[in-house]
């Protein structure tokens, strides 16, 4: 799993200075709610590489959120949860 470290490094990347064809395309990223919610987070993480920056076709995509609002790792953990197993 990736340290709070790592993700805040992540987190300030200049999306503009990344290539995009290093970017994972978000679209191939596959989540299988079966798993309990750590396991999820952590198959994310290692799919995605970096939750901050990615690609969705040939769209960079960088995510922020507000500064005085829930963080990412609060964010995704209600994601998952609320996430319908197949």
């Amino acid at each position: 799993m990736l340290s709070i470290q790592e993700l805040d490094l992540m987190s300030q990347l200049d999306i503009e200075q990344i290539s995009k064809d290093s970017l994972v395309d978000i679209r191939d990223v596959k989540i299988d709610t079966s798993l309990p919610i750590t396991e999820r987070m952590e198959s994310y993480l290692n799919q995605i590489q970096n939750p901050y920056c990615f690609r969705c076709g040939d769209v960079k995509v960088r995510v922020r959120f507000e500064q005085n609002g829930m963080d990412l790792r609060s964010r995704f953990v209600n994601h998952l949860m609320n996430q319908k197993t197949a």
